[in-house]
């Protein structure tokens, strides 16, 4: 299970795109607001152009706390190991990633408005359901000899991409409407499909009997461009009246198709080990040892060349703004995750925010939201307006869940997102 077991390990001994957008899908006058909400583009105040950049990074996960998952200088004592695996329950889904937007230019031809805009993204994916699988991750099989472990439909994928995408938008009566599309450059993809193993330790650890059906992709020749694909983002904005505003957008519709070797087996046998002479094979100086993988050839004999389709994380949302005052309104939002890419949702995610402006050139804002990956956050966000001659510049940061950060022995996520914007 060698080469299993270290795919697993990638996100649970790492296990860090904001959530959902939760506040920038009501911030149209920021370019970063229209890949949550593709409308944003008709409600932006500019004359000419607007340009701007963003990052952010996440993480989420339904079991362990960030406390756990981050302490002791990031060092994995064995008993912060027994620690992860005690709050592991039988469902557990981990998450993290992170979008860099570096350049997003909204402009004009005519009376139509146009985006363009380039992102590097990426994000990892992992589920399983007997936290004994962490257990052999973080401590090997020799804590469980005379044991049999099994696990079953455990599923990893981790990507990175880059994003190029245009967009424009129409009203249709009162409602407006926002389109983006994209296209999809595929560098790195590692995907585990399909894994259900059965793994029994004899007492005295002489003798491994693994029984394994696997389904996994991997990137063995690195090819240029590892994937293909192509995605989009459609949105609406309808003002019910002077006092609502409803919202509904569909994000990242779309797949990407990447070139792999595919695993795909169904074995079943008894390990006993093997000659150490068969292990280690030196020349005649004594160097350029050479490790036999023995497991790893009878766990994966042969591999064949494969087209891997990976969905992009499609999500779905609805959301309502209240203008409470001239300086503060209220917000709110349902979004799901429909697909099993990071990012995702375990459930519905509702969230309610309230943003106010204290001065003319500074807003603040905080939300707070149930379900999702991570079940429950608390979130701020902060903007500054400036005037400069002939332009308008916009900086915000913002957190849509901070609890990890500040609870992080109780919080299991954290996410952060901050951009800027010139408008003409």
């Amino acid at each position: 299970m060698k080469k299993i077991f270290f795919l697993l390990s990638i996100c649970l001994s790492t296990a860090t795109f904001a959530q959902n957008g939760l506040h920038l899908q009501f911030l149209p006058q920021h370019n970063a607001s229209t890949a949550y909400q593709p409308a944003n583009l008709l409600l932006q105040d500019f004359e000419t152009f607007s340009l701007g950049a963003d990052g952010a990074f996440w993480i989420n996960n339904t079991s362990i706390t960030l406390d756990a998952l981050f302490q002791s200088n990031n060092v994995i004592s064995e008993d912060l190991k027994l620690q992860m695996i005690d709050q592991l329950g039988t469902e557990n889904q981990f998450q993290q990633g992170y979008h860099l937007t570096f350049g997003e230019v909204h402009f004009k031809l005519g009376k139509q408005r146009y985006s363009l805009s380039y992102r590097d993204r990426s994000g990892f994916f992992l589920r399983f359901g007997n936290p004994l699988t962490a257990g052999l991750i973080f401590r090997g099989n020799a804590p469980y000899a005379g044991q049999t472990i099994s696990d079953e439909n455990t599923a990893l994928r981790q990507y990175r991409m880059s994003e190029g995408a245009i967009g424009t938008g129409f009203e249709i009566g009162k409602v407006k409407v926002g389109i983006r599309a994209k296209f999809l450059y595929g560098r790195n993809v590692t995907a585990i499909d399909h894994l259900s193993y059965t793994l029994t330790t004899a007492a005295l650890g002489d003798v491994l009997s693994i029984t394994s059906d696997h389904d996994i992709y991997l990137l063995e020749n690195n090819p240029s461009p590892a994937g293909l694909g192509a995605g989009i983002d459609l949105g609406a904005i309808y003002d019910l009246n002077d006092k609502w505003q409803l919202q509904v957008s569909l994000t990242d519709l779309g797949a990407v198709s990447w070139d792999t070797e595919r695993y795909q087996h169904q074995v079943s046998f008894d390990f006993e080990g093997f000659d150490l002479r068969e292990l280690i094979d030196a020349n005649g100086s004594g160097q350029d040892f050479f490790v036999t993988d023995t497991l790893q050839t009878l766990l994966f004999p042969t591999s064949e060349s494969s087209r891997y389709t990976m969905s992009l994380p499609t999500t779905l949302s609805f959301g309502f703004l209240h203008p409470l005052s001239e300086k503060a309104r209220l917000m709110g939002s349902l979004s799901y995750g429909l697909t099993g890419q990071a990012p995702s949702t375990r459930s519905p995610l509702l969230n309610v925010g309230y943003h106010r402006d204290f001065t003319k050139f500074l807003t603040l804002g905080a939300n707070a939201y149930g379900g999702g990956m991570d079940l429950f956050g608390v979130g701020l966000f902060g903007e500054m307006n400036f005037d400069l001659k002939n332009y308008h510049l916009r900086i915000f940061a913002l957190a849509d869940n901070l609890i990890g950060g500040v609870l992080s022995d109780i919080g299991r996520g954290v996410s952060a997102q901050g951009g800027i914007s010139i408008a003409k």
